[in-house]
């Protein structure tokens, strides 16, 4: 394509037009306008027909591209490979999950041996109601193994629907709870009923009309073989309604334990209840919302735990719930952050970060060092979850070029054996990853992940994707997905940039990028990019970034900060709005992120970096396309119709501004294979026509 095609092919379309109204917030003596207020309501005429035209507007737009037939292709092909989940052994059977590449969705499927025959135990694709499709939120068998709680969200909503399964016939029993959100369940020691959180209010479309907070969350315990509405509470905790609860029961059932979290800091109390005393309360473990903690294993009142409490990196402490509030420390911090741990076989195993790539370190339950799991490169882990008195336990192992590979760790050498590994449709070899660091506004050294074909011709500059996420102490560490090797299949560079806020480095690399400091997120990406472009890798009209969720609203401050960096921006389910984020369903919890908005100082900071806030008309901004769901319930929609139709308004350049909406899936979640294929290649489509890629020859 030659430049005068290229430069006529990124020329903008006609938008549909958005009314400009006169609303203005004054917050903390600064006049706030808000003109695009009314694409809040979902439901509002107005808001219906202009999301539908945006929506025909990007149709037109890309299904236009060649691209969008090529990748089309490359990622089906890509997406055909075998894919499995890490199997948990429960009641002496085996659950995993599994695809065989033409499944629309992961399956459910059980054995009785290691080696045994599999048998489909539940398909999703097999759901659906009046909000679509459904998928698989939470999974768990009874400790006997005969039965199976699992859940199921419709139309990638959060709100699940809980059922339970007779293992041995794979049929339904009639129970069916209701009003639950972010939920696991945690069974009690008899396999006779589990415990979840509930709300008093359903998700209805009703409720996602209005995006109204989620608050006053519930726990309950349901017997299986009841009506919902005989399910007994066991805590509720009214005084304090913006809060979240995360459920689980030890290993054998003895104790139920409470993960309560609120919006302002990123730490969690910790709430035992002894099963084992009929009518016995709620008490408080660790309840002092001190640090954060994870459950690691228990056995009986006994507790192990991850936490940074006076521990940034992490270490491995344990609890005795006859003395709350007591902890001993059994790892202690290291210079590496803690990433996960299990304790099986007597062992504990705990996976630590080095360079944001997973190692697996071993000890005695007591803390004494035993050595380390040899892994097969730089890569991901997770699992090692399974009876604290099994000998073997499965882990997961994923790479940029590596699709997730199972293992049966055998805990009495340490040995690892190849449980499943992935069918390839492309050669691994084929590519190189490396690591690099570079320095940014501040003088912090940042790490960032550069991937791409090994032939790729070091002498000149390529179009090249960066992504990053970089919040909420969230290590996002090298794992597959089809869209980074379709596109470096084509040619292009793939980075990923580790930058502050995520948890790579522990709490203090996330507490650097957060909060009134989360600017310095944006600054790492900033630097980022420099850096690729110093290197001679690619050039601003050859840059491509994006995004997702958090880091949607990291690559959207970026572009409304340096429009002159990068030519394309893809920012997917953004947290857009950072004045109004909180004051809609889930958005409340994110206050130890961004801060609060009712805050003076907070609100300085917000303000200045609010990528609604920060678009000024006149301005000469990279091709953009937001991607967005009608029902996404955590980071609702309207940040991305709020943006898009600021940005469409300020757009004083030829590169185009596109809205895509999916109806039928939520955030990041869809129950359709092809259509989840289609959003995928819109994306990388969009990408390599407006930053020139070359199409390939016939």
């Amino acid at each position: 394509m030659s430049t005068t095609e290229h430069e006529t092919a990124r020329t903008r379309p006609g938008y549909p037009r958005a009314r400009r109204d006169d609303t203005v917030d004054h917050l903390h003596g600064v006049a706030v306008p808000d003109p695009y207020r009314w694409l809040e309501d979902s439901e509002e005429p107005d808001t219906a027909a202009w999301v539908e035209e945006q929506r025909a507007l990007g149709r037109e737009f890309l299904d236009g591209l060649e691209w969008k037939r090529v990748f089309t292709e490359q990622l089906r092909r890509v997406w055909s490979l075998r894919a499995c989940h890490t199997a948990l052994m429960q009641g002496g059977r085996y659950f995993y999950f599994h695809n065989d590449g033409h499944q629309e969705q992961d399956a459910l499927y059980v054995m009785e041996a290691p080696d045994g025959e599999p048998r489909l135990l539940l398909d999703p694709t097999l759901y659906a109601n009046d909000d679509g499709h459904a998928t698989i939120s939470y999974a768990t068998a009874s400790p006997d193994g005969r039965l199976l709680a699992y859940s199921l969200s419709y139309g990638g909503s959060d709100w699940q629907e809980w059922r339970v399964r007779d293992v041995d016939t794979g049929t339904d029993l009639p129970d069916r709870l209701y009003r639950s959100k972010f939920s696991a369940a945690g069974w009690n020691a008899q396999s006779t009923g589990f415990y979840y959180t509930c709300y008093d209010h359903d998700g209805s479309d009703a409720d996602h009309a209005s995006w109204e907070p989620d608050r006053d969350p519930k726990v309950a315990f349901h017997q299986v073989g009841t009506s919902q509405d005989q399910d007994e509470i066991v805590y509720h905790d009214s005084d304090h309604p913006e809060q979240g609860i995360t459920v689980l029961t030890s290993e054998d059932g003895t104790f139920l334990i409470l993960f309560v979290w609120r919006g302002e800091e990123a730490t969690t109390a910790i709430l035992v209840k002894d099963l084992r005393v009929p009518d016995s309360p709620v008490v408080g473990l660790l309840p002092d919302f001190d640090a954060a903690y994870s459950y690691v294993a228990g056995d009986g009142p006994v507790m192990w735990f991850q936490t940074d409490a006076d521990a940034p990196m992490g270490r491995i402490v344990a609890t005795d719930a006859r003395r709350p509030g007591e902890i001993r420390e059994i790892v202690p911090e290291s210079e590496h952050a803690v990433q996960g741990a299990g304790l099986v076989g007597g062992k504990l195993y705990v996976v630590y970060l080095v360079d944001a790539a997973s190692r697996i370190h071993v000890f005695t339950p007591d803390g004494d060092p035993l050595g380390e799991v040899e892994l097969p490169g730089h890569g991901t882990v997770e699992g090692l979850r399974s009876q604290p008195g099994e000998t073997e336990v499965f882990y997961s192992f994923t790479g940029f070029t590596r699709p997730t590979t199972v293992y049966k760790l055998d805990t009495t050498d340490d040995s690892s054996t190849v449980f499943f590994e992935p069918t390839y449709t492309f050669d691994p070899e084929d590519f190189t990853v490396r690591q690099v660091t570079y320095t940014s506004a501040d003088g912090t050294e940042v790490p960032m992940w550069v991937c791409h074909r090994r032939d790729l011709d070091p002498d000149r500059q390529h179009p090249a994707f960066l992504a990053a996420y970089g919040g909420f102490g969230f290590a996002i560490t090298p794992s597959f997905a089809p869209g980074p090797i379709a596109w470096m299949e084509m040619g292009g560079v793939y980075a990923l940039a580790n930058v502050r806020g995520g948890g790579e480095y522990g709490e203090e690399w996330h507490r650097a990028g957060s909060g009134r400091d989360k600017a310095r997120a944006v600054d790492d990406l900033v630097g980022a990019a420099e850096w690729l472009i110093g290197q001679g890798l690619t050039s601003p009209e050859q840059l491509g970034i994006g995004g997702m969720s958090n880091g949607g609203m990291l690559v959207a401050a970026l572009l409304t900060r340096r429009p002159d960096l990068c030519a394309c921006v893809i920012p997917v389910n953004g947290v857009l709005d950072l004045l109004r984020f909180d004051r809609f369903t889930i958005g409340w919890s994110w206050r130890f992120e961004y801060g609060s908005p009712a805050d003076p100082e907070d609100f300085a900071a917000l303000h200045a970096l609010s990528p609604l806030h920060r678009v000024e008309p006149g301005t000469k901004y990279p091709a953009t396309m937001l991607c967005t769901a009608t029902r996404d319930d955590r980071v609702v929609p309207a940040h991305s119709f709020k943006f898009a139709a600021a940005l469409q308004h300020a757009q004083a350049g030829p590169a185009p501004v596109l809205l895509r909406v999916d109806r039928e899936s939520g955030h990041g979640r869809d129950a359709r294979a092809e259509e989840g294929l289609d959003d995928l290649s819109d994306r990388w489509a969009f990408a390599a026509h407006v930053l020139g890629m070359e199409l390939p020859r016939p």
